[in-house]
């Protein structure tokens, strides 16, 4: 390999002196252009020389002495025109012309445009053998013209050139590098103008007007040419299309780009033009698709068979025929009719309800049961199908091949060029290309962009596009897409022929692709046209298809109606024979109440009652008014005395109606003393009040004693007069016309009109109490009241205050029950505790409320215990036990040098101390292991103790907490509480007895100022809420004050209570129980939480003392102190030894 190398050397160093001598011996005078040659190669990088009209008479020595491979080409044959350079060097080629004395050889001229088709950017070098005296600006025309830029004239060692933009100038260069500079000067184009086509195919290349009013060019490939030009500092020229027709135009505009007439073209290259029509270099493909309008919506009385398939219904025809059937075989003797028995098969697959079945053994059970099954989940599938469709819509089937638009009763609209290209594609079916037609394109244009849906369109897959992109709203698209490609086009530029900058623009838009920039800008252009209306986001013409739209019931209400017709006249039928017979009934008896009882009708259907309650009707005077409603009923009498026992309760008792017989003059004083304990918590039920005369006696006092019982809902009724009255702001009595008044007055009587609710001061944070606000005006507040407060303002009342009675803390409890009972209370904002559940009224309890303990934190350990917390005893207990395995094994196995028992335990000790020792005695390897065993067990139980040390020393340590009620038996502290809540507690029994018999009473102001201050001498003992209140105080301390014993003490109900018979009881449990569903009651208490804070009544507490730090000194006392003491007792030992010592020494 090395002698072949050193030949080589060899043999270029004698051609090299061979050359010189041959230069020397004939004087060459082109040996200066072959050096410039040379180094214009070694400076591109060619990797191939083509050299035009050279010989080897009159340039031997140019074409031998360079070592770049060569082609030599001559123009003097006629041949020489259909050369073309080929091949993987083209890219990196230079060509070289010879210049004749008068300039360019015209042969060589016409030849050098055909030889460097599509690569006319290469390098050319224009060689001429004498100073060169014809006009340079001629040849640099001619190369302009044909796109030869990178151009270099040579004679000797003087180069020319010459810069294209913005016009022709002559330069003279110095050297190479002279001249590849200025190949990066022309990429500044200074203003030359490039001239494009206005195409006006949206979205590629449009005009339009501005806001400005102003005509301005888009379109997503015109702006990446506009960026083109303002990258390389060109200007833009727009070329008018030629007016020819739409077939003529594309051969015309093919003609301009040949003769140059036109630089850039904003249209793709489809591949069939692909040798004929120059343009960049290409970046993607482009398919051209058909687009063709969306399948028709089938008919409407069709869905009802489109649930279940063919297969399915004969399934289902046929279980209706198994059913039938084999009930017929199976019913035995007693045989049913056949078509009994087809009744009740397909009432079972129906999944309908129907007469009572006569059965008669279990195989008739079952086979009735595999029906009523099968019916079920058929019935249930096929509604869930048929809602599914309903909703969705069905639809013809959709085209989704080419084969498929043969069948498609759509012709294609095209122009004539695109017809003509759809007629030449063979692959098409045959039906496709004859269902094709042309149309101009000022109606093709608005036809295509408008979808219209009588025609299939074909365009390539951008243009398309934007065109769809119009249904992105539609609810149904209007047109589909067929996924298979008819024609394809290459995305690039068609460019007029030699153009001088191809490359550079190729390059350019490669680079957009790439970076993904095109699709932003188009993109933008779709977003543009849109916002110019040229193109819309179309809405549905149609009102938005309901899931279940009357037009596709219009069969099923058909039938429907016709059994509605029928089943209407059979109801008129029979209500005309029951009115017959009652009216015969009434000629009979001659009642005089027929009218009474005809509005009591009325008013039972209107109230859709379950249930009457007759009071003193009896059958002698009573029997029409008693027999004649078809409502089941109860008949009461007030003339014994067990009846004030009898209470109303049941499942029809919130749908009941109580008729009151009324005497001649008025209310019976029985009647009136049982109706409130008959109606207890049931006081807004309808009550009628039936008078047989015309009424003389004084209604008001009526109407009073039944608001005073809470009887609003009230109605009077002789014959048909109708009589009640409103209750809010004073009893005002009233006529009625009919029923539906009377209805229409229970919604008249919720606005209470100013009425004033009466409601205790109870004076308990945070339900209820007072403060004085930033006026100093004394007002109430607490959740409780603020909910009362919502009420009334919802329904226009007003609230009175009403203070407690000024007895001792004991009896006002009693003492708020008796108001509650005499009425001088309307509402209490305080829960009801399970104790008072039966003695006082209430509204509806929303949730339950617990009562609770509190009791102090634990107290913090004394310190010096914190040595002997790290381990416990169990763990204390295997220390000592290594420490003594440890000295007996070290002794044991020291052998004759047997070491004193102090010196082994002392090694042991060290290593569990993890301490360092003086130097150990070992006498073998098993001394060594127990060493090893030791050391490892001293090194973790050291940390580990370390460690949980200091992390107790941070945290710190607590005595044991109080957890349970039983727990609370050996806690030092007393439960303060006052009268009231003492005595319930004593009567707890499951409550310990050392906590009961360690309760103290005080009286409420100190309690109070105690409790809120979180006093730490005593336990407490409260409701949750008012709990949560008072431990919300500690909230930023770091230890808290106290903790919460989770085990209930007592249980009260969230209500109100209320006075008895309170007329608007229901409507204060419905708002009540509202506010509590959608959460506003926690807002509530949250409101009033933030609120006694504000105030300062309660307050967030932090800690007094600075908070303590990790490893303070006092936690060391004990330590040192036994560090001191045995720093003393080896001090003392050290001298006693030096003392015995220096003694020893003085006596020898």
């Amino acid at each position: 390999m090395a002698a072949s190398e050193l030949t080589l050397v060899f043999i270029k160093m004698l051609f090299f002196l061979l050359a010189s001598v041959f230069i020397l011996t004939i004087g060459a005078p082109n040996s200066e252009s072959n050096q410039v040659l040379y180094e214009l190669n070694q400076a591109l990088g060619t990797e191939l020389n083509v050299f035009i009209d050279f010989d080897d008479s009159g340039s031997p020595y140019i074409l031998h002495s360079l070592d770049t491979p060569r082609i030599q080409l001559t123009s003097k044959f006629e041949e020489s025109s259909k050369l073309r350079i080929r091949g993987n060097f083209t890219e990196n080629a230079l060509i070289i012309v010879k210049l004749m004395d008068y300039g360019l050889e015209p042969k060589v001229a016409n030849l050098l445009p055909y030889l460097l088709d599509n690569l006319h950017e290469l390098h050319i070098v224009f060689l001429s053998m004498e100073e060169p005296v014809f006009p340079k600006e001629d040849l640099y025309t001619y190369c302009f013209k044909n796109g030869f830029v990178n151009v270099i004239l040579i004679f000797g060692k003087d180069l020319y050139s010459y810069l294209p933009y913005p016009s022709i100038q002559p330069i003279k260069l110095l050297n190479i590098t002279k001249y590849i500079n200025t190949r990066r000067t022309i990429r500044n184009f200074q203003g030359y103008p490039i001239r494009t086509l206005r195409s006006k195919l949206a979205p590629r290349d449009f005009e339009y007007f501005n806001d400005r009013n102003e005509l301005v060019r888009g379109g997503y490939l015109f702006t990446a040419i506009k960026e083109f030009s303002y990258r390389y500092n060109a200007t833009i020229e727009s070329v008018p299309v030629p007016e020819v027709s739409e077939n003529a135009s594309y051969g015309v505009i093919f003609e301009m780009m040949i003769a140059k007439n036109v630089d850039i073209v904003c249209y793709f290259t489809p591949v069939v033009f692909w040798n004929s029509v120059p343009h960049t270099a290409p970046i993607s493909i482009v398919t051209e698709y058909f687009i063709v309008p969306h399948a028709r919506p089938i008919s409407s009385y069709l869905y009802y068979s489109r649930p279940f398939r063919w297969t399915l219904w004969l399934v289902v025809a046929l279980t209706v025929i198994y059913g039938s059937l084999m009930l017929y075989l199976i019913s035995g003797r007693a045989r049913n009719e056949i078509g009994e028995c087809l009744l009740y098969s397909l009432s079972h697959i129906l999944y309908n309800g129907q007469q009572t079945i006569r059965i008669a053994d279990w195989r008739e059970i079952v086979i009735h049961v595999i029906l009523t099954i099968g019916g079920f989940v058929l019935t249930n599938v096929y509604l869930a199908t048929l809602s599914s469709i309903l909703t969705s819509g069905l639809y013809e089937e959709e085209y989704k091949t080419l084969n498929d638009l043969a069948k498609a009763p759509y012709p294609s609209l095209h122009d004539d060029f695109y017809r003509i290209q759809l007629e030449a594609k063979t692959f098409l079916p045959e039906a496709v290309r004859r269902n094709s037609m042309t149309l101009n394109a000022s109606l093709l244009i608005p036809y295509r962009d408008g979808l219209n849906k009588n025609y299939m369109y074909l365009l390539y897959e951008d243009r398309l596009e934007l065109i769809l992109m119009q249904q992105y709203l539609l609810k149904t698209p209007r047109f589909n897409m067929i996924r298979q490609g008819v024609g394809y086009a290459l995305e690039t530029y068609c460019v007029s022929k030699s153009l001088p900058y191809l490359e550079m623009t190729s390059e350019f838009m490669r680079r957009l692709h790439e970076h993904g920039i095109n699709i932003k800008m188009k993109a933008d252009t779709f977003r543009e046209l849109i916002q110019l209306e040229v193109y819309t986001l179309m809405r549905d013409d149609e009102p938005q298809a309901k899931a279940f739209d009357l037009e596709f019931y219009y069969f099923a209400f058909g039938l429907w109606i016709v059994g509605l017709a029928l089943s209407f006249v059979t109801l008129v039928f029979i209500k005309m024979l029951s009115f017959l017979l009652a009216s015969v009934f009434i000629l009979a008896i001659g009642a005089p109440n027929s009218e009474s009882t005809q509005v009591l009708y009325e008013l039972n259907r209107a109230l859709r009652t379950e249930l009457n309650v007759f009071i003193d009707f009896d059958d002698s005077g009573s029997s029409y008014t008693l027999h004649s409603l078809d409502t089941p009923r109860i008949q009461l009498t007030s003339k014994f005395e067990e009846s004030t026992n009898l209470r109303i309760r049941g499942n029809f008792t919130e749908n009941a109606l109580i008729i009151v017989k009324l005497l001649d003059y008025g209310l019976d004083p029985m009647v009136a003393n049982l109706l409130p304990s008959l109606l207890d918590k049931l006081h807004e039920l309808n009550i009628v009040f039936l008078s047989m005369e015309e009424p003389v006696f004084p209604k008001e006092d009526l109407y009073t004693y039944c608001f005073k019982n809470g009887f609003v809902n009230v109605i009077l009724i002789y014959g048909m007069d109708l009589y009640s009255y409103l209750p809010y702001p004073s009893i005002q009595p009233i006529k009625l016309s009919n029923i539906s008044e009377y209805l229409n007055r229970r919604r008249i009587i919720r606005k209470f009109q100013g009425y004033p609710i009466r409601s205790l001061r109870t004076k308990l944070a945070p339900r209820d109490f007072e403060y004085f606000n930033d006026r100093n005006e004394l007002v109430r507040g607490g959740y409780l009241f603020t909910a009362l407060k919502e009420f009334s303002y919802r329904y226009n009342a007003t609230i009175e205050s009403v203070p407690v009675p000024r007895v001792s803390e004991n009896a006002s409890y009693d003492a708020v029950v008796d108001m509650l009972t005499a009425k001088n209370v309307d509402i209490i904002c305080y829960l009801t505790p399970f104790g008072l559940w039966e003695r006082v009224a209430h509204t509806e309890p929303l949730s339950i409320v617990t009562q609770y303990f509190i009791v102090p934190h634990a107290r913090p350990i004394s310190s010096y215990l914190y040595y002997s917390r790290p381990f416990k005893w169990t763990l204390w207990l295997v220390v000592a036990l290594t420490v003594f395995y440890g000295s007996l094994m070290l002794y044991l196995i020291s052998g004759r040098a047997r070491n004193e028992i102090g010196e082994c335990l002392l090694y042991s000790l060290s290593h569990i101390l993890y301490n360092g020792q003086e130097t150990i005695r070992i006498a073998g390897w098993r001394e060594i292991v127990v060493h090893v065993i030791l050391t490892i067990g001293g090194f973790v139980l050291t940390n580990v103790y370390l460690a949980t040390l200091s992390s107790i020393l941070t945290s710190g340590l607590y005595e044991e907490e109080y957890k349970t009620l039983n727990d609370l038996a050996k806690a030092p502290y007393p439960t303060l509480l006052d009268d009231y809540y003492r005595i319930e507690l004593q009567a707890k029994d499951f409550i310990p007895e050392a906590v009961r018999r360690n309760s103290i009473t005080l009286n409420s102001s100190l309690l109070i100022a105690y409790r809120d201050a979180l006093n730490e001498d005593y336990m407490y003992s409260l409701y949750e809420d008012r709990l949560e209140l008072i431990l919300m105080q500690q909230y930023l301390l770091k230890t808290p004050r106290f903790n919460m014993i989770r085990q209930g003490v007592g249980y009260a109900l969230e209500t109100y209570c209320v006075s008895k018979s309170l007329p608007y009881l229901e409507m204060t449990s419905e708002f009540m129980r509202r506010l509590h569903e959608h959460g506003i009651n926690i807002k509530m208490k949250g409101d009033t939480f933030r609120e006694l804070i504000q105030l300062g009544v309660y307050t967030l507490m932090r800690d007094d003392e600075p908070p303590t730090k990790p490893f303070d000194l006092q936690f060391y006392y004990f330590a040192f102190g036994l560090w001191a003491v045995g720093l003393s007792v080896s001090v003392v030992v050290f001298f006693t030894e030096v003392v015995r010592s220096r003694f020893c020494s003085n006596i020898s």
